[in-house]
């Protein structure tokens, strides 16, 4: 299944070449994602969807074939399986920087591979789920690009009072996404299936754009 999604970003195309490779910039932009390592040009990540109470959850790993510099292109392949289920997703996704008058736009085809349950949902809706996710994407992207040079965007959370000496310790327990909620209810016969759906192209269009990008010279 192929998908195409498009945004643009207040800068000029070398410009957002080298923002869209600087993944610690990048990576609080994207909703529901969490880098977990690398293995030589290989990422991990997880990624997590909501739809109403219903989560789903992806982890993966995504692996740059593909970059062109001077044309601003790059290609990435991206596999990964749903962690309470049997679910699977996969996904060739290519990546293209074209100049605008006032700045750039970003072209993305994903080809799209979802085994489970959620391969019952045919484009229409993965359209959809993407086209938000692109969307929300682009503007915490843009808002990251504009914030004045002197206000930290990504300020580093305050000490916490201890709560208790029984507290647990929490810097041991790896961190965990925040869900992207895509949608406040659907009905409820439908409901998990779909966000199963939802988190499998969340995870292909997350690691492709994420992941994918934090390696150069290829």
């Amino acid at each position: 299944m192929r998908l195409e999604n498009a945004f643009e970003v207040p800068v000029s195309v070398k410009e957002a070449w080298d923002i869209l490779l600087d993944v610690p910039r990048i990576a609080p932009c994207l909703p529901g994602t969490v880098l977990d390592g690398q293995d030589g040009d290989a990422y991990a990540g997880r990624v997590k969807i909501k739809i109403g109470s219903i989560t789903a959850s992806y982890t993966g790993t995504a692996t740059v074939t593909v970059t062109d510099e001077a044309a601003h292109t790059a290609r990435i392949t991206a596999s990964g399986k749903e962690q309470r289920g049997a679910g699977r997703a996969s996904a060739e996704v290519e990546m293209r920087l074209v100049p605008l008058d006032d700045g750039t736009r970003v072209e993305v085809a994903t080809e799209l591979s979802i085994t489970g349950k959620a391969a019952q949902f045919g484009r229409g809706i993965l359209a959809d789920v993407s086209s938000r996710l692109i969307d929300q994407f682009a503007a915490n992207l843009a808002k990251e690009i504009t914030a004045p040079a002197n206000e930290p965007t990504e300020a580093p959370p305050a000490e916490p009072e201890p709560k208790s000496a029984a507290a647990p310790a929490a810097s041991t327990a790896p961190a965990e996404p925040e869900p992207f909620d895509v949608l406040g209810a659907v009905m409820a016969g439908r409901a998990r299936t779909y966000v199963q759906a939802a988190a499998a192209l969340l995870f292909a269009l997350v690691i492709g754009l994420l992941l994918g990008r934090a390696t150069r010279g290829k």
